[in-house]
């Protein structure tokens, strides 16, 4: 499954624009994402992109290929006696096994946010817009959306300003894209969206604030079912490491409802075992991995912390600060050491809602 959040913010002075975004599903049960732009604004651009939307809508119903799809609609507008020109991204996506198929006509490139915080684009120059030529081709493209990464799909209202290069403004969204770690994706794509409101108070001296074209966003952040959902990491055991380890945990537990100080509780719990495994489970210079392993039922979430190492300088058996401060987290822990290494495992029950 999958969570998604969207904007649309006209133009400053204007109520009607060609920007939009949709999503429906096929007869396959595949999500199909568009976002388009139609040149131009007033009444006939918002015409334009309801006819477009309908068209590529009812095309759908018999086509699932997003290049097919795109070409069937530009002949429709090529065949119009007063042709509009649009740009427009279609994503097909198989919620399951988070394959993606990509065309674009003419659109800027969309982005996918990897669990790690990488952004890559992709569908750039697959396509021309739509309604400028019959005799236009379209190709598609291929991406994965992991378990936990996000699509982001928009209009060029998002990144284009008069006073810099386009490389620019792009570059901005995707530093935006990857900084912004928000678990509630409403406040992830008012993140997104704050990028034009900024940049615009820098461009202009108006006391009016707001995007100068119109703004469409779409995002998609995909999800497994809460109820097979299990997190199963790998990192190396390295000091380096420990910030995208609870990142990691962090997202999955606010993808399982679980937030407050009960999330931030299990973070610092988990955090607390990574680092000693990080510090004390492999002798210097030796490498090693540790790997943490979550899964959560109705009530109960239960996370184990593993390494391989063999030193046992220093480690949780003995005291220190780490039991007091376990205990202090979670409702139980237990710690198994034997000559594979050990593994830390934490349970506890979650509050009722």
């Amino acid at each position: 499954c999958a969570e998604i959040a969207t904007r649309y913010r006209p133009a400053v002075g204007t109520r009607l624009g060609g920007d939009w975004y949709d999503v429906f599903t096929l007869a396959d049960q595949r999500v199909v994402f568009v976002v388009g732009d139609v040149i131009g604004h007033g009444i006939d651009a918002a015409i334009a992109m309801s006819a477009i939307r309908q068209t590529l809508r009812a095309y759908a119903l018999d086509e699932s290929d997003p290049a097919v799809l795109l070409s069937k609609v530009n002949r429709y507008l090529c065949q119009q006696p007063r042709r509009q020109v649009a740009t427009c991204a279609v994503v097909v996506g198989d919620l399951a096994t988070g394959h993606l198929t990509i065309a674009s006509a003419g659109h800027l490139p969309l982005l996918i946010r990897a669990p790690d915080g990488s952004v890559a684009m992709h569908g750039e120059g697959l396509g021309p817009p739509i309604g400028a030529s019959v005799a236009s081709v379209f190709r598609t493209t291929t991406a994965v959306l992991a378990d936990g990464g996000v699509l982001i799909l928009y209009t060029d209202g998002l990144v284009e300003r008069r006073t810099e290069s386009l490389e620019l403004g792009m570059g901005r969204l995707s530093v935006r894209a990857s900084q912004a770690v928000d678990p509630d994706l409403e406040a992830y794509v008012d993140a997104l969206a704050d990028v034009v409101e900024r940049q615009e108070t820098l461009d202009s001296d108006r006391t009016q604030l707001g995007p100068s074209d119109d703004v469409a966003i779409l995002v998609v952040r995909r999800v497994a079912d809460r109820a097979t959902t299990m997190l199963n990491i790998e990192y190396p055991a390295a000091a380096s490491e420990l910030a995208k380890a609870r990142s990691d945990v962090r997202r999955f537990l606010a993808r399982q409802q679980i937030g407050g100080p009960t999330l931030q509780d299990l973070v610092l719990a988990v955090s607390e075992c990574a680092s000693n495994a990080v510090e004390h489970a492999y002798r210097p210079g030796e490498r090693g991995v540790v790997q943490i392993c979550a899964t959560c039922d109705a009530d109960i979430v239960e996370i184990s912390i593993r390494d391989f190492g063999r030193w046992r300088s220093q480690r949780f058996v003995g005291g220190g600060r780490g039991f007091p401060l376990l205990d202090l987290l979670v409702d139980s822990r237990t710690v198994h050491t034997d000559e594979s290494g050990t593994i830390v495992t934490l349970r506890h029950r979650l509050p009722q809602t």
